[in-house]
Parts: structure tokens; C-alpha cells; sequence
């Protein structure tokens, strides 16, 4: 009964906060348009570019590192 109650606050919470960062004036909105602001410029285009070939880069190195840590 405990853990049914923790779950639903739980899962209450969750789509709280996943509805107001998602909101039209939210951040994730602001972000985005932000981007696409930046996305115009040659500068910002580089710094997109750049910003998404890091991510790229980190997860390569996890997955990579996963790998040799199973090894």
C-alpha cells in the first residue's frame, strides 16, 4: 500500500514537471528557440556543430569504455 502511494506521487511529480518544462514558454522551448536563433548565424552554426559532435564524442567514449571494462 506504501510503495502504490510513493508510485503515484511519484508518477504525479514526474508529469508535473515534464508538463512545465515542455510548456510553450518552458525552458526546453527556450532552448530550442535559442537554437534556432543561433542556427542562423555562421558562428552559431559552428557552435552547434561543434556542441554536437562533443555529445557524440562522450557517448562513443562510454560506449567504448563499457566494452573494455567487459573485456
Amino acid at each position: 500500500m506504501i510503495i502504490d502511494k510513493f508510485a503515484e506521487r511519484f508518477e504525479l511529480r514526474f508529469w508535473d514537471i515534464v508538463i512545465l518544462i515542455a510548456q510553450e514558454e518552458g525552458p526546453l522551448m527556450k532552448i530550442i528557440k535559442k537554437s534556432k536563433e543561433m542556427k542562423r548565424s555562421r558562428f552559431g552554426t559552428l557552435l552547434i556543430l561543434i556542441l554536437v559532435w562533443a555529445a557524440v564524442g562522450f557517448t562513443v567514449g562510454l560506449i567504448f569504455g563499457r566494452l573494455i571494462s567487459m573485456i
